[in-house]
Protein backbone atom coordinates (compact mmCIF):
# COMPACT_ATOMS: atom_id res chain seq x y z
CA UNK A 1 0.00 0.00 0.00
CA UNK A 2 2.80 2.43 0.87
CA UNK A 3 4.60 1.57 -2.36
CA UNK A 4 1.39 2.32 -4.25
CA UNK A 5 1.12 5.64 -2.47
CA UNK A 6 4.71 6.51 -3.28
CA UNK A 7 4.13 5.48 -6.88
CA UNK A 8 1.06 7.71 -7.01
CA UNK A 9 3.10 10.62 -5.65
CA UNK A 10 5.84 10.05 -8.18
CA UNK A 11 3.41 9.64 -11.05
CA UNK A 12 1.40 12.67 -10.01
CA UNK A 13 4.50 14.83 -9.60
CA UNK A 14 6.09 13.83 -12.91
CA UNK A 15 3.55 15.70 -15.00
CA UNK A 16 2.65 12.59 -17.01
CA UNK A 17 -0.53 13.40 -18.92
CA UNK A 18 -3.54 11.70 -17.42
CA UNK A 19 -4.31 9.95 -20.70
CA UNK A 20 -0.90 8.26 -20.59
CA UNK A 21 -1.25 7.27 -16.96
CA UNK A 22 -4.72 5.82 -17.36
CA UNK A 23 -5.16 2.23 -18.33
CA UNK A 24 -6.82 -0.78 -16.94
CA UNK A 25 -6.41 -1.83 -13.37
CA UNK A 26 -6.60 -5.35 -11.99
CA UNK A 27 -9.79 -7.05 -13.10
CA UNK A 28 -10.10 -4.84 -16.19
CA UNK A 29 -11.74 -1.85 -14.47
CA UNK A 30 -10.56 1.59 -15.57
CA UNK A 31 -7.56 2.85 -13.65
CA UNK A 32 -8.11 5.97 -11.59
CA UNK A 33 -6.51 9.26 -12.51
CA UNK A 34 -3.19 9.95 -10.75
CA UNK A 35 -4.64 12.90 -8.80
CA UNK A 36 -7.44 10.70 -7.44
CA UNK A 37 -4.96 7.94 -6.54
CA UNK A 38 -2.73 10.52 -4.88
CA UNK A 39 -5.45 11.66 -2.49
CA UNK A 40 -6.86 8.19 -1.86
CA UNK A 41 -3.50 6.63 -1.07
CA UNK A 42 -2.03 9.40 1.06
CA UNK A 43 -5.09 10.73 2.90
CA UNK A 44 -4.84 8.51 5.96
CA UNK A 45 -7.18 10.72 8.02
CA UNK A 46 -9.98 10.43 5.47
CA UNK A 47 -10.65 14.16 5.30
CA UNK A 48 -10.21 14.37 1.51
CA UNK A 49 -6.96 16.36 1.85
CA UNK A 50 -3.30 15.44 2.20
CA UNK A 51 -1.41 17.08 5.05
CA UNK A 52 2.36 17.53 5.09
CA UNK A 53 2.58 14.68 7.62
CA UNK A 54 0.57 12.36 5.36
CA UNK A 55 2.64 13.42 2.34
CA UNK A 56 6.01 12.60 3.86
CA UNK A 57 4.94 9.44 5.73
CA UNK A 58 5.82 6.91 2.95
CA UNK A 59 9.24 8.46 2.40
CA UNK A 60 9.88 8.76 6.13
CA UNK A 61 8.90 5.13 6.67
CA UNK A 62 11.24 4.03 3.90
CA UNK A 63 14.09 6.18 5.29
CA UNK A 64 13.58 4.78 8.78
CA UNK A 65 13.77 1.23 7.43
CA UNK A 66 16.93 2.06 5.51
CA UNK A 67 18.50 3.63 8.60
CA UNK A 68 17.70 0.58 10.71
CA UNK A 69 19.21 -1.76 8.12
CA UNK A 70 22.42 0.30 8.06
CA UNK A 71 22.64 0.68 11.87
CA UNK A 72 23.87 -2.89 12.39
CA UNK A 73 24.48 -2.55 16.14
CA UNK A 74 21.17 -0.68 16.74
CA UNK A 75 22.79 2.15 18.68
CA UNK A 76 20.85 4.85 16.86
CA UNK A 77 23.85 6.00 14.82
CA UNK A 78 25.47 5.00 11.56
CA UNK A 79 29.22 4.78 12.11
CA UNK A 80 31.84 5.04 9.38
CA UNK A 81 32.30 1.25 9.53
CA UNK A 82 28.55 0.73 9.06
CA UNK A 83 28.46 3.21 6.16
CA UNK A 84 31.47 1.49 4.57
CA UNK A 85 29.80 -1.92 4.97
CA UNK A 86 26.61 -0.58 3.38
CA UNK A 87 28.55 0.87 0.45
CA UNK A 88 30.32 -2.45 -0.08
CA UNK A 89 27.01 -4.32 0.08
CA UNK A 90 25.47 -1.97 -2.52
CA UNK A 91 28.48 -2.33 -4.81
CA UNK A 92 28.22 -6.13 -4.57
CA UNK A 93 24.50 -6.00 -5.39
CA UNK A 94 25.13 -3.74 -8.39
CA UNK A 95 27.86 -6.07 -9.64
CA UNK A 96 25.55 -9.05 -9.25
CA UNK A 97 22.81 -7.26 -11.21
CA UNK A 98 25.30 -6.38 -13.98
CA UNK A 99 26.37 -10.02 -14.21
CA UNK A 100 22.76 -11.18 -14.39
CA UNK A 101 22.00 -8.72 -17.17
CA UNK A 102 25.07 -9.85 -19.06
CA UNK A 103 23.78 -13.44 -18.95
CA UNK A 104 20.39 -12.55 -20.45
CA UNK A 105 19.84 -12.52 -24.19
CA UNK A 106 20.47 -8.99 -25.37
CA UNK A 107 22.31 -8.10 -22.14
CA UNK A 108 25.16 -5.64 -22.36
Amino acid sequence: MKNMALSAVLLFSTGVPVAQAQGQGPGGEPQKEPAVMFIEQLDTSGDGKVSMEEFIMPVQTQAEGQFKSMDKNSDGFISQDEADAFQKEMQERMEQMRKQQGQRPGGR
